[in-house]
């Protein structure tokens, strides 16, 4: 996702601003929604990213409109917010976003039904035209921004009274996208490929481990007994963290467990055993599932841990949810723990799994083979974590949300100011060359992007002079300053926020 997205919500809607939460949350539920309407007709070739992105900002004009009840204090009516969200969009160079705006009110306005009903707005046709402006309409139908309505998907039949008051035309157009986008195909797939029970024992088949007590095909399982447990949880969800054309099955197992397992390494923490829940689309192919279980395999062999357990059921897009537990160490590392003129450190390179992201996203792919390789199989840094361990650093997270976004989580959990130096940013050939080649500063990928999963530390001078004799690749790129609500400083102001799963 551009990350210029963020940047046009921050500016319109800063922190404080009474419309804020409930517009993001709206806007992110809209958008969840039109992702699985779009996965749906996946033949038809909908744009995801876009359909991301423009859903996101499909509500950016309700600031300029009077309604007191969502923490909206502008002057005009609330009907005029998809036309004030088109010229915002449109003065920002989104105008393919900002034709999402002005069209998503209903099932769309038509310019007759504008001067009919004597409505406040341009008098132009504002319907859905596009593929893509088509699904954001059809999922906005199902939010509300009413306060004791926000976050709550509406019934069906609620949708349908609504719009019928507006005219047969309204509903009819609705209930033809509903026929489309709704998940009827999925839920007449027919059968799934794959039997539960006979997918389980093929999944569980010889994968025993000595070191798990009681281990899959039971109703629970039963660990070695751990001093320290640490757990941590991860998600990938297609439409969301992956699409299929993206990478095989393998390298979706491998990439889901080191994701999941790099928290484990930033908590000084050593895998013991993995749970997988699997959510499985009907037709999928057994073949494909036992492929991502080789995938996991593979990084279960690099960063030690067993498979213990797990569940499978259908849904309506791939998911795949990790639930890893580990043994701790001697010393628990926090992002609350950084102390005033400590020395900022990164392990490796920054950006180059977003730089992969992206060129994936816009299928530029072309001598950007090894930062898509970064994308698809991170490394989660047991290896680093090790020796910062024995160095007792005690201050320290991956970097999954860009360093941007990473920085300031630890600088507002240490209640600290962060200068940063971008200058001092390690950013690899990979990386700039592509950067050149698509005319973006590389600088965009290693602040704003994420999943690079590399070590974000504090650490005096001293002990990380030590620790650099025995692990190459840490940088210094800034320094811990006084007491604060938590800062950065030293940014360009398009840098203020990370990356988002949401």
């Amino acid at each position: 996702m551009n990350p210029k997205i963020l940047t046009i919500l921050d500016h319109y809607y800063p922190e404080g601003h009474p419309a804020r939460e409930i517009l993001l949350q709206h806007s992110r539920m809209v958008a969840r929604k039109a992702l699985d309407a779009a996965l749906q007709i996946m033949e038809e070739g909908p744009d995801l990213n876009f359909i991301a992105e423009a859903a996101l900002l499909h509500d950016i004009g309700i600031g300029l409109t009077h309604a007191p009840g969502i923490g909206c204090h502008g002057k005009d009516a609330y009907i005029c917010h998809g036309f004030l969200g088109h010229d915002i969009l449109k003065k920002e160079g989104l105008p393919r976003h900002a034709l999402v705006c002005e069209r998503h009110t209903g099932t769309g306005l038509s310019k007759e039904e504008i001067l009919k009903k004597k409505l406040p707005l341009p008098q132009r046709d504002m319907q859905p035209v596009s593929l893509e402006e088509e699904i954001i309409c059809y999922a906005d139908k199902f939010f509300s921004k009413n306060p004791g309505e926000a976050g709550r998907e509406k019934p069906l039949a609620i949708i349908r009274s609504q719009l019928a008051r507006f005219g047969d035309h309204q509903l009819e157009r609705f209930d033809s996208w509903h026929s489309r986008f709704g998940g009827t195909k999925v839920k007449s797939a027919g059968k799934a490929s794959w039997n539960e029970f006979d997918l389980i024992r093929k999944l569980t088949a010889d994968k025993k481990d000595p070191v798990i007590p009681v281990g899959p095909g039971d109703d629970a399982a039963l660990l070695p007994c751990l001093q320290r447990p640490v757990i941590s949880t991860d998600t990938q969800r297609e439409g969301v963290h992956f699409l299929r054309n993206w990478m095989s099955f393998e390298e979706l197992g491998y990439r889901a467990v080191m994701a999941t397992a790099s928290d484990l390494a930033a908590s000084f923490a050593r895998p013991v055993a993995l749970f997988v829940n699997l959510g499985l689309p009907p037709g999928e192919r057994e073949v494909d599932i036992l492929a991502l279980q080789q995938g996991m395999l593979q990084a279960l062999g690099e960063t030690g841990g067993s498979i213990a357990g797990g569940n499978i059921c259908k849904a309506e897009v791939l998911c795949v949810d990790l639930f890893m537990i580990g043994e701790g160490g001697e010393i628990f590392p926090r992002r609350s723990l950084a102390k005033t003129r400590e020395g900022i450190y990164v392990t490796g390179f920054s950006g180059d799994a977003a730089a992969g992201c992206h060129a994936l996203l816009s299928e530029n792919r072309k001598g950007a083979e090894v930062l898509i390789r970064r994308f698809i199989k991170p490394k989660a840094r047991f290896d680093a974590a090790a020796l910062l361990s024995d160095a007792g650093v005690r201050c320290l997270m991956d970097i999954s949300d860009g360093l941007a976004g990473d920085a300031l989580h630890l600088a507002k959990a240490s209640r600290l100011t962060l200068a940063l130096n971008p200058d001092d940013i390690p950013l690899s050939p990979d990386l700039l060359g592509y950067a050149s080649r698509c005319g973006k500063t590389p600088l965009f990928f290693a602040l704003t992007g994420g999943e690079d999963y590399e070590l974000l530390f504090t650490a005096e001078d001293s002990v990380a002079e030590k620790l650099s004799t025995k692990l190459s690749g840490i940088t210094r790129i800034g320094t811990c300053l006084g007491a604060s609500e938590g800062n950065i400083t030293g940014l360009p102001e398009w840098a203020t926020h990370g990356f988002s799963h949401g």
